[in-house]
């Protein structure tokens, strides 16, 4: 394990130098302080993610965004799903998820960065759907991120260290399920009353 005595001095990205006597890792699932904690590795879902946002959705997606109507639409349909979400800005985000192997998500042999190889992925892994989706494709006012999902097994275990505490996804990642972001709000719930609160006097 790494000696966590260098963790007390903190660089930022402006090269000013700063004391902290407690790291508080809230950085994610990708948490570059977690490995100061633990060596457990996260486990692939199976489970990949294509995120995505199209912009000025009313013209550039009209029939999908009238079918959001200003809120969210969830379909899901032989273990693939889609879900659309409304801004107020008037874009339409939106993912997709679908199961892969965890050999496609480390390579997939697309190049996420080319709406036209990302197109073509959608037509053939969503096939069996409508072709009304394909709306969210087609204009270039758009951008799209591929989120490959990971988890940890909820038996994990790590030695505390005095000077160092995980939250949210740093922690304890989760599949795509809604209970991640939940679980990291009570997280900092229960980091703050061990903080602030006054049973407790020290760090």
């Amino acid at each position: 394990m790494i000696d966590l005595s260098i963790l007390h001095n903190l660089l930022t990205e402006n090269g000013t130098l700063a004391y902290a006597d407690l790291i508080i890792a809230a950085d994610g699932a990708n948490s570059k302080v977690r490995r100061y904690v633990t060596d457990i590795e996260r486990i692939c879902a199976g489970i990949t993610i294509m995120e995505g946002n199209v912009y000025n959705a009313a013209t550039n997606a009209p029939s999908l965004w009238e079918l959001t109507s200003g809120g969210k639409v969830f379909a899901h349909w032989n273990g693939k799903t889609i879900v659309l979400s409304a801004k107020g800005e008037g874009s339409l985000s939106f993912y997709t998820t679908i199961k892969e192997t965890a050999e496609w998500v480390k390579d997939p042999g697309i190049d996420f960065t080319d709406k036209k190889q990302v197109f073509t992925w959608f037509k053939q892994r969503f096939a069996d759907w409508s072709d009304a989706w394909q709306e969210i494709f087609i204009t270039d006012e758009s951008y799209f991120v591929h989120r490959p999902q990971y988890y940890f097994t909820i038996d994990q275990s790590w030695q505390t260290r005095s000077n160092l505490t995980l939250l949210g996804d740093a922690a304890h990642q989760t599949p795509p399920s809604g209970d991640g972001v939940n679980q990291a709000m009570l997280d900092a719930v229960d980091l703050y009353e061990a903080l602030c609160m006054e049973d407790f006097k020290t760090i």
